[in-house]
């Protein structure tokens, strides 16, 4: 009872929440679900709906630590869930995944195959640690750091161009520079959060302008003429896919 009475009351304050948004602001407003089944969720989607959401997130974990779960059933129950909700609903629909796969190229593929609008790359997850003087878990790395970037910007890169949806990226994204990465390895749009924490909501105008001063720099009129830039080039998909250190030994690598 006191389960079903707290999640009750968190969907209705999560739903008070987008409407209060709505009323606050000019911007489209999406709202973000946690998804593990595609039973409860479908449902709630509609009500985040009518409380006037402008698109879904759905941010969808299912952790792989059940041994009887094979990589097969985790991939179709992503694909279920996305399916079921939009089934329910018509505004756009997104899915914020991890790479938690066994194939992860060919999981994103099927997923942008079910005319979703992007798929965000990638869940950064909860990352307990151990205090070893008071022998006690704690919660620690709460927030990222740039050095976490690289992990988006590399599969973005592979699969710009080859998925049929777009790719935004998340995590490690903390100044313009990190936009401009994403940007050029063909991301859509990048996701911000840290960085608003450390520096106000009112660091997004910094990291928009400094955008707008690289472009200048570079002569570029839009995001398109450079968006996907670095991997047209077939060399840089060889680097992206390169998985270890090489080194030169008698002149070759």
């Amino acid at each position: 009872m006191i389960c079903n009475f707290s999640k009750e009351h968190g969907i209705k304050e999560y739903l008070k929440l987008i409407e209060d948004a709505k009323k606050a602001v000019d911007i489209p407003v999406i709202a973000s679900i946690n998804c593990v089944t595609p039973r409860e969720w479908p449902f709630f989607a509609k009500e985040l709906v009518n409380a006037g959401a402008d698109g879904l997130e759905l941010n969808i974990f299912i952790p792989p630590t059940n041994i009887n779960l094979t990589g097969y059933k985790m991939e179709e129950t992503y694909i279920e869930i996305i399916r079921e909700v939009k089934k329910n609903v018509d505004i756009p629909v997104g899915a914020k995944i991890g790479y938690y796969f066994t194939n992860l190229y060919r999981t994103i593929f099927k997923i942008s195959n079910l005319e979703i609008d992007n798929i965000v790359l990638f869940n950064r997850y909860y990352r307990p640690d151990i205090d070893i003087e008071r022998i006690k878990i704690i919660s620690n790395n709460i927030f990222s750091n740039p050095e976490e970037l690289t992990l988006a910007l590399r599969w973005i890169a592979l699969l710009s161009g080859k998925v049929n949806c777009g790719l935004i990226a998340a995590t490690g994204v903390h100044d313009y520079t990190g936009i401009v990465k994403q940007l050029l390895a063909g991301a859509s749009a990048v996701q911000v959060s840290t960085t608003l924490y450390q520096n106000g909501i009112g660091y997004i105008s910094t990291m928009i302008k400094e955008l707008e001063e690289w472009m200048k720099r570079k002569n570029y009129a839009d995001i398109q003429s450079f968006k996907g830039k670095i991997t047209n080039d077939e060399d840089n998909c060889v680097a992206f896919e390169r998985v270890q250190f090489m080194r030169k030994t008698t002149g070759e690598i």
